[in-house]
């Protein structure tokens, strides 16, 4: 059915032009909207689904949530129903924007490992998404390369799962935590952790970020998006340091020029600011290396 539905018109007005990406639970679409003149995506569950009441109903519930959750990370819901296929088959589907940009698949597959920095920066992108959901209620729990866009603006969230929810969404919120740390440690290193270990020339901070991220014990993992954040902003600083102690100085550029400061007014580098939750971050992490 995935080929014959090319060309199809659902609801009157999205005719599907092609097919971008599919799983088990449907197939996402590249469409036009005949009605407004634009390009949309459209995500339409598999038919196998459509027997179950309850996933369709999570399914309809979850587009809500995300319908309200403006986030320029997050692809943005537009409508949501229930047309047929030109052979009659039932079809529920979910409008989206179309966002062009590359999966970060495969951006490593092209080009293998990230530099350090570039790879926390991406995932401190990524949690700031991440805590926008999680403090809406929307838990990603299909977090992998292929569903992080590339985009000139920076990363977008697609493919928003919706399993089923045995779990609370404390616990489901810390699948998406762990997703991440896989994540990281495949732009890191080019693989999963099973294939793979980071290398000891890393930064301290960078390593126990992943570790933390991946610990066997569930308790000793971070607690929420927020405080995986400030480690990565840790995580960062140390990579940015190591990266431009190792880069040899361009001979033509001039020698920095440094203005004489007082007690009176020197600042406060922005890492030491929060003290409190900065040495709470480096305790949780120095935790999973010992």
């Amino acid at each position: 059915m995935r080929e014959t539905m090319q060309g199809t018109r659902l609801a009157g007005r999205y005719r599907l032009v092609e097919r971008l990406a599919g799983g088990p639970l449907g197939d996402v679409w590249s469409a036009q909207d005949d009605l407004l003149g634009r390009d949309v995506a459209v995500k339409i569950l598999a038919s196998g689904l459509l027997a179950d009441p309850e996933f369709t109903a999570r399914f309809h519930a979850e587009a809500r949530v995300l319908a309200r959750l403006k986030h320029p990370g997050v692809v943005q819901v537009h409508d949501f129903g229930h047309s047929s296929a030109d052979d009659g088959t039932p079809v529920t589907y979910l409008v989206m924007d179309l966002v062009r940009g590359e999966p970060l698949s495969e951006r490593l597959e092209r080009r293998g490992p990230m530099a350090p920095s570039a790879a926390l920066r991406l995932t401190g992108q990524v949690l700031t998404v991440l805590r926008a959901a999680h403090d809406a209620g929307v838990v990603h729990r299909d977090l992998k390369p292929s569903n992080l866009l590339l985009c000139e603006g920076g990363v977008v969230l697609t493919g928003f799962g919706i399993a089923p929810r045995e779990d609370d969404g404390a616990v489901a919120g810390a699948a998406d935590l762990y997703a991440l740390g896989l994540v990281l440690h495949e732009c890191l290193t080019g693989r999963l952790p099973i294939l793979s270990t980071l290398s000891p020339r890393l930064p301290l901070p960078v390593r126990a970020l992943v570790a933390t991220a991946l610990a066997e014990d569930p308790d000793r993992r971070w607690p929420d998006a927020a405080t995986m954040a400030a480690a990565c902003e840790l995580a960062l600083a140390a990579a940015s340091a190591q990266e431009a102690a190792q880069t040899p100085p361009d001979p033509r550029s001039p020698a920095p020029v440094v203005a004489p400061t007082t007690g009176r007014h020197r600042r406060v580098p922005r890492l030491l600011r929060g003290r409190g939750r900065l040495l709470l971050v480096a305790g949780l992490a120095l935790r999973a290396l010992v």
